[in-house]
């Protein structure tokens, strides 16, 4: 019916992760952020109380073991601080750049490739210089749309970008309607 090219740069690649992310993170529910908010913040106060405690024992018996674990301790807590803060910046320093460079040139067999998704009535196909497969329409397990992409995730993690550029408005409705459904509706970003 129609088709839709994709490069599959490094840019790409970090925006597709961060969309993940983001939609991970729209489909939580209040109370699951609840309960992760309030597990974190009883996991600080647990450490800030260990510390005290060290600070404590080694303020009244003067022991050089402890100067040792309230560093270690500082030090942990300190870079567990800093991780939460970097996860909710999803992936903007430059240490997470590295690991999603990584991530991309370990992981994907199609780097820089340019790869056309063809749609059709019953399945769309992946065709690219390193592999080609159908895909049925039951297998997207969420379709993800964007300003300028749709994403078609048949994985947790995994799935195909879509750019939206040269589409019509019926061949998005086409996507829409064929990739989502009651049981998996679909997460606009």
């Amino acid at each position: 019916m129609f088709e839709v090219t994709t490069e599959n740069t490094f840019d790409e690649y970090k925006t597709f992760l961060r969309v993940i992310i983001a939609a991970n993170r729209a489909s939580e529910t209040k109370g699951f952020r609840i309960k992760r908010f309030v597990i974190l913040a009883l996991m600080e106060l647990a450490c800030i109380a260990f510390i005290v405690s060290l600070i404590w024992i080694y303020l009244t018996t003067k022991e050089s073991w402890a100067v040792i674990i309230i560093a270690v301790m500082a030090f942990v807590e300190t870079y567990s601080v800093f991780r939460v803060i970097n996860y909710f910046r999803m992936f903007r320093t430059s240490k997470d750049e590295k690991f999603m460079r990584n991530m991309w040139e370990k992981s994907i067999k199609m780097r820089g490739d340019k790869y056309t998704l063809t749609f059709d009535d019953e399945i769309f196909s992946i065709v690219s210089p390193a592999f080609s497969a159908n895909v049925k329409y039951d297998l997207v397990n969420r379709l993800i749309e964007t300003k300028t992409h749709f994403y078609l995730m048949t994985g947790i993690n995994q799935g195909f970008i879509a750019g939206k550029g040269d589409l019509t408005k019926e061949q998005c409705l086409f996507i829409r309607t064929h990739c989502s459904s009651v049981e998996k509706p679909q997460i606009i970003l």
